[in-house]
């Protein structure tokens, strides 16, 4: 009796021991998840504009973000952005665009917070102060650490993003200027799709490659959106998406406004088939000009409606202006007539005509 108490307080302890050690490892992915989540994101505890809820959301979603330390912005799309370029697009296809969109408003607010408090310790600094700064920073540097910032730049360019936080848009300013820390970045933007094309993932000449990708992820195709909005100058920004909504045209040329959410991937460096923008160097095999442009992965774009004038409302202004005329002309014209009454009654004296004669043989 003795020895089955015993068997059974064991048994009945090593049961806790399981508890306790299954409570203690959950405890820990959880401590460790958050950790990663802050550690990815670039949190800190002033809420600054490094943070990056774009990685950690990827991150959930099973993305492999640590590959963005290969990337090499301003340069081709090549070998070594493959896995995570494929990785991001088939995360993104999987989300509700309205739900991305939702979450972009909410990273817009984080990050116009940011900018606040940076812009706020910039403008603190006298111009003494920042230019001593600098060239401490310049001496002191590593290669590890990042350049030295020009404050009155970063000045104009916060400015710059804050006044387009504040109308509740995204400004491009550091998808184009600072690439670097903006990868995995979730934005939102507003523009005209000026180009759309189809991409086929398989080679026509090989059918071997990219099976990999169709095989993981079931994609065989994507669209290449190029759009410019109302800050970027009149350079595009590249968006790469699994669909298109219906009715949304394609072509090298195209007009459609359009608002796309995605994920900043890299600054893309390609052979341009436009005359303007920020163009790089020649392409020495193509001989055509490079053109840098933000490349992002994002969602189905969401054709806007713009509203154009009615043309039923047009006309009806314009008849009610020539009644209006009408009206003007005819009392004018009886105006004149009374008044020239006035002027005849006055020239009559006092009995002239106060009967008619109707004896008087004509």
């Amino acid at each position: 009796m003795n020895t089955g108490n015993r068997h059974t307080r064991e048994r009945s302890m090593f049961r806790h021991r399981q508890t306790f050690l299954s409570a203690l490892l959950t405890l820990g992915l959880f401590v460790s998840t958050a950790l990663a989540d802050q550690t990815e994101a670039g949190a800190n505890e002033s809420g600054r504009s490094d943070l990056n809820p774009g990685k950690v959301m990827l991150r959930k979603m099973g993305v492999d973000v640590s590959l963005w330390q290969d990337v090499t912005n301003r340069s081709r799309l090549g070998p070594e952005d493959r896995e995570l370029f494929y990785q991001v697009l088939n995360a993104v296809g999987q989300i509700d665009p309205v739900v991305l969109q939702k979450r972009a408003r909410e990273n817009l607010a984080l990050l116009r917070r940011g900018w606040r408090e940076e812009l706020a310790e910039l403008q603190q600094q006298t111009p003494s102060t920042t230019a001593g700064s600098k060239a401490k920073v310049s001496h002191e540097s590593t290669a590890g650490q990042p350049p030295p910032v020009d404050a009155r730049k970063r000045r104009a360019e916060l400015q710059k993003m804050l006044a387009a936080a504040d109308e509740g848009r995204f400004s491009v300013v550091p998808l184009f200027n600072d690439p670097a820390s903006q990868h995995g970045q979730l934005v939102s933007l507003r523009g005209t799709a000026i180009r759309a094309i189809k991409i086929a993932v398989a080679d026509p000449l090989d059918a071997s490659a990219n099976r990999d990708i169709r095989e993981r992820y079931g994609i065989d195709h994507y669209y290449e959106i190029e759009i410019v909005t109302t800050d970027s100058q009149n350079n595009p920004i590249v968006f790469c998406v699994r669909r298109l909504p219906s009715g949304f045209p394609t072509g090298e040329r195209i007009n459609q406004p359009v608002q796309i959410t995605g994920f900043f991937f890299k600054s893309w460096s390609y052979a341009s088939q436009r005359t303007g923008g920020s163009i790089s160097k020649a392409d020495g095999q193509q001989g055509r000009l490079r053109q840098v442009a933000p490349i992002l992965i994002g969602s189905e774009p969401v054709m806007v409606q713009v509203a154009r004038p009615n043309q039923f409302g047009v006309l009806g202004m314009v008849a009610g202006g020539v009644f209006v005329a009408v009206l003007l002309a005819i009392w004018l014209g009886i105006w004149r007539v009374s008044r020239s009454d006035r002027k005849f009654r006055s020239t009559l004296s006092p009995g002239t005509l106060t009967e008619i004669d109707t004896e008087r043989d004509y």
